[in-house]
């Protein structure tokens, strides 16, 4: 069996330690990106709903200028 180098040992619990608090800001970070999508997403709905109006009055106010010949 092989010895159990302690400093060794040592070394590798503070190297997962610091992991720990690494993913755990990741978490939040993700969290947070998640949060702002949310709330992003709402924003793209209420652009294309005005993008929807405004294009449909500028072909209504064509149609009704230009008219239609047929």
């Amino acid at each position: 069996m092989s010895d159990i180098d302690l400093q060794e040992f040592g070394a590798l619990q503070a190297e997962v330690a610091a992991l720990r608090r690494e993913l755990d800001g990741m978490r939040d970070d993700i969290r947070t990106l998640v949060g702002m999508a949310e709330r992003s997403r709402g924003a793209l709905w209420a652009g294309m709903t005005f993008a929807s109006l405004f294009g449909g009055a500028i072909a209504w106010a064509a149609a009704r200028i230009f008219g239609s010949h047929t």
